[in-house]
């Protein structure tokens, strides 16, 4: 009676409105927040194979029109890689010939002022498989184990083959973690005659991508593991320019072994190495190919054995060298009975040949060695560790001449030189310091204030220092990197060149004294200097590849601006590659709009606007088409009837209504029909061609349905097209499912209009909103281990460990962290109620809270329809009522964190359910015994159905209220 008393008073208050809906529908459109979604829809994951082309759609709403734009975290993709065109409410994003490493997760950002911009993401998974790799292991008992190991996304699957004819492991099959993704398969053998032959392993992937076979085995019984012999010394020191072997031979090992080289740390061997088994050689060593060299001997049996030598190549780079302490952080003075450090340090490899000598300089100018046995007061000292006098800290290899108590006759210049010992060929090193009673810091200047220079060509900065031989140190103002990507850069000569500079190294660049020259490191007072570069490039334009759609005979407009608003000349053409043939018209200034007044069929194709100033050109490029829109579908498509018997062979089959929307009809001419195919998952061929007619055309929102029949068990895909009297537009695919449950009893199901059980990789449209770390997962085949205390350990649907639910991860969560789990587009039905179901499960320590609302698909208005808090025990519980919505909507879970260290917190949902109802009751389920039980989405058994009924009548007359409430204030 209350569900009655509902709906009468929901007709009374739509009739009363409807002048004012009118009304509304007339007046303007109010200001509604960004939101966006990516295509193709479904499961948050987008699978592709290794070397495959990635396409998604990022469709924005919201007024005024959001702005898209595209962003990429967790991958080693870098935004050239992005290949993105932007055309009204819709963004497309390409990636071509993708890689395993480029895998990550992409996000799309809606933005129009409105409120926070909305963010939408979708994970990009690579699957490949490479070739499978045998190891031979010795065991106990006098076993060996032969191991197959293969990397692949999705996991693999073996099948072994002895002298061709298929075997079975006794031992299980492995898996490594997501992170090496690698998977392993282990045979294990007696080492008897009756188990000698080849051996073969053959691996599969998952989801069929590919087949690998690896190199088969021989085993026999007299295999033997690798034995390596070092021939050259294990430290090989080498000068640069010359060519250098290291060598390792093989001792033992049947079959004979192969050789492999390789550096340390994964380096690469250069391209003037040459490698004959054992021997490698480099060819003109430089300091670079200085390292550890590793060579391994494997032929399959037990582990790859390996030697490495390491290869030093002589290096002595400049020097660097300082005061201590510092004369210029007070007195600016060195004064008679002051202790004294001269201090230099070069960095040489091998150390150990490292060798300091210490000069000072006559009167005439000639050096004369510095010996401290001649003197009481000067002190030598080399040391091989770091050292710390007095505060200060010395790198090891450093020398360090002390001047105790100074005298008159100390003052002058001092030298400092290092060679290495093995060297015959190279030049010293060397410095010198001035010890006098006045050291002054330098002082730095610029010799060009500014410096102009065109995008893509190389600039030159330059300063000077007056004062004695200081090296100048270059870095950017406001902390920003310098075009090297380091944080500064020191030059000897004052002058720092920049190739192929970009407009983002436009800036001011500080130049200064480097603090390890002639006076101190540790000098307080220095003085900078400021070289402002300017980096002049062509004109930017806004929108460089845009897609326009509109119907014949209405006005189009084409505009092309530059971002910098500076004023250029335009030039439109028709087609790509604009010849003055095609030319349609050109004008100066900042911004140029191409419109057609009354369009044919010859006005659409290809624009071009030209941008031209002194700088250079850019191009604005419009794709003009009159093709709609990809269909958008709606996803509580239903089951018409029960199974069917055919009168031929008694099959079962299942009828299956598919529902959909037209996304921007008006953006077109009528549609007249759509064509649909479809086909079983994975074939490779569609089943066939349907076209339904529209003879009245498609509306905005407007529903349209195609029913299957003759349909059996299984996952299907179909394809659907909307077609008009002059082009065939955007494809739509998705896929669908009709699964068996044998049990042989579970709870009937009426009127099903939506089922979801996350099984089967099948995350039926819900999308998971991403808001910091917490976020909706979904647990499947790869499930991991739980934490304790807390989290289902099994599914609901199957009741086991690797099933699918949905899932948040409490661990390392602080509060106030909150995910959203959004269901696709739902449409409705005004005198029609909705049952919802689902099952939860909330136990631990630190549980937090779940809300479920109600998203309106135009406004956006969410509301509150059901919340638990809090421990609610162990094992899952169902949640069950009434949804009565007044537009098309989508429903959201959300669950936040509310307690401190909550690692015992996780929440889960599954077997969500929408059944279209004549009013919800607090009733059991009616069981039934049935043979089959079929779904559109997700597989297992059907859920049991009740709701928890409390004060129903009252939250029914509330919710009527509020939403009159609302209804009118929205048409005000």
């Amino acid at each position: 009676m209350c569900t009655a008393l509902v709906k009468v008073l929901l007709l009374i208050s739509i009739s009363v409105s409807f002048a004012e809906l009118q009304r509304f529908a007339r007046a303007p459109s109010s200001y509604k927040a960004p939101s966006a979604r990516i295509s193709p829809g479904g499961s948050n994951n987008y699978v592709i194979n290794e070397g495959g082309e990635v396409r998604l759609t990022c469709e924005g709403a919201g007024h005024p029109r959001p702005s898209l734009r595209w962003s990429i975290t967790g991958s080693r993709l870098v935004r050239n890689d992005l290949n993105v065109i932007t055309s009204g409410s819709a963004s497309n994003l390409t990636i071509s010939n993708i890689t395993r490493k480029q895998r990550g997760r992409v996000y799309c950002e809606a933005d129009n002022g409105i409120r926070s911009p909305y963010k939408v993401s979708k994970k990009i998974v690579v699957a490949y498989l490479d070739r499978p790799v045998l190891k031979v292991r010795s065991g106990f008992k006098n076993n060996i184990s032969i191991l197959c190991e293969v990397k692949s996304i999705p996991r693999a699957y073996f099948v072994w083959r002895r002298n061709g004819a298929r075997i079975y492991p006794e031992a299980t099959v492995t898996r490594k973690s997501d992170v090496t993704s690698v998977s392993s398969s282990k045979l294990i053998l007696e080492r008897t005659p009756s188990n000698v032959g080849s051996y073969e392993c053959r691996a599969y992937n998952k989801k069929g991508y590919n087949v690998y076979t690896a190199e088969s085995f021989n085993y026999t019984l007299d295999i033997e593991s690798t034995k390596l012999a070092r021939v050259t010394p294990k430290q090989i020191v080498v000068n640069q320019g010359d060519d250098v072997d290291v060598i390792c031979n093989v001792t033992a090992g049947t079959p004979t072994p192969k050789m492999v080289w390789r550096r340390d740390n994964n380096m690469k061997l250069s391209n003037r190495t040459k490698i004959n088994d054992g021997v490698l050689t480099i060819a003109k060593v430089t300091t670079d190919d200085s390292g550890q060299y590793i060579c391994c001997g494997y032929n399959r049996f037990e582990s790859a054995k390996c030697i490495s030598n390491t290869v030093i190549v002589r290096r002595l780079t400049a020097m660097t060298y300082w005061l201590t302490p510092d004369p210029t952080e007070e007195t600016r003075t060195l004064a008679v009975q002051t202790d004294v450090t001269l201090t230099c340090f070069a960095d040489a490899a091998p150390s150990s040949e490292l060798r300091y000598f210490w000069f000072k300089r006559d009167n005439r100018g000639q050096r004369e060695p510095i010996v401290t046995s001649l003197s009481n007061n000067l002190s030598i000292d080399s040391s091989n560790n770091v050292k710390v006098v007095g505060g200060f800290k010395f790198p090891a290899m450093s020398s360090q001449l002390e001047i105790r108590s100074l005298r008159e006759n100390d003052y002058g210049i001092y030298e400092c030189s290092a060679k290495l010992d093995g060297d015959m060929t190279s030049k010293n090193v060397s410095a010198s310091f001035m010890v006098t009673r006045e050291i002054e810091p330098p002082k730095i200047s610029t010799i060009e204030r500014d410096v102009i220079v065109l995008e893509g060509s190389t600039a030159t900065l330059r300063c000077k220092a007056d004062g004695y031989q200081s090296m100048i140190r270059f870095f950017r103002a406001d902390n920003l990197t310098m075009p090297s990507g380091e944080s500064n850069v020191v030059t000897k000569s004052g002058t720092l060149r920049i190739t192929n500079v970009n407009r983002n190294d436009a800036g001011i660049y500080i130049c200064s004294a480097v603090r390890y020259n002639g006076f101190s490191k540790l000098a307080k007072q220095q003085t900078d200097a400021f070289v402002n570069l300017i980096v002049q490039y062509p004109p930017t334009v806004e929108q460089q590849n845009v897609e326009i759609r509109k119907p014949l005979g209405s006005r189009a407009s084409f505009t092309c601006s530059t971002a910098e608003g500076r004023v250029s000349t335009f030039t439109w053409f028709k087609g790509l590659n604009g010849s003055s043939s095609d030319e349609l018209g050109s004008s100066s200034s900042w911004q140029s709009k191409y419109e057609i007044y009354q369009i044919n069929g010859s006005d659409y194709g290809r624009y071009t606007c030209v941008v031209k100033d002194p700088l250079g050109t850019s191009n604005c490029s419009i794709n003009f088409i009159n093709k709609p829109y990809p269909p958008e579908f709606l996803y509580n498509d239903y089951l018409t009837n029960d199974a069917e018997i055919s009168s031929k062979g008694k099959d079962l089959f299942y009828r299956f209504t598919l529902m959909w929307t037209q996304k921007q009809p008006q953006s077109t001419d009528q549609i007249r029909k759509y064509r649909i195919q479809w086909r079983r998952y994975g074939a490779s061929k569609w089943e066939k061609n349907i076209e339904k007619s529209t003879p009245g055309g498609v509306g905005y929102g407007e529903k349209v349905s195609y029913v299957f029949d003759k349909l059996h068990e299984g996952k299907y895909e179909v394809k659907v097209q909307a077609i008009t009297d002059y082009a065939r537009g955007d494809p739509s695919t998705r896929f669908f499912t009709i699964t068996e449950q044998t049990s042989p009893t579970v709870p009937a199901v009426v009127n099903q209009e939506f089922y979801c059980t996350f099984e089967m990789d099948d995350k039926c449209g819900w999308l998971p909103q991403v808001n910091g770390s917490l976020k909706w997962q979904f647990n499947d085949d790869s499930y991991r281990i739980r934490t304790p205390g807390t989290g289902p350990d099994k599914d609901k649907t199957l009741a086991i460990k690797e099933a699918g639910y949905a899932f948040i991860d409490s661990s390392y969560k602080k509060p106030g962290d909150k995910a959203r789990l959004i269901s696709p587009l739902f449409s409705y039905d005004p005198l029609k109620s909705t049952c919802l179901t689902f099952f939860y499960h909330m136990m631990g320590r630190h549980i937090g809270r779940l809300r479920v609302l109600t998203k309106l698909g135009q406004t956006g208005v969410e509301e509150e329809l059901w919340r638990k808090e809090g421990n609610q025990g162990k094992g899952w519980k169902r949640a069950f009522f009434e949804i009565t919505p007044l537009a098309t909507y989508q429903i959201v879970f959300e669950a936040t964190i509310t307690r401190k260290r909550g690692y015992q917190g996780d929440i889960a949902i599954d077997d969500i359910v929408l059944e279209s109802s004549q009013g919800c009751t607090n009733h059991l389920p009616v069981t039934t015994t049935v043979s089959k039980i079929v779904t559109a989405q997700g597989r297992g058994k059907g859920p049991s159905i009740h709701h928890h009924g409390l004060f129903s009548c009252l939250n029914a007359l509330t919710y009527f209220f509020y939403s009159f409430v609302l209804f009118r204030f929205f048409l005000y």
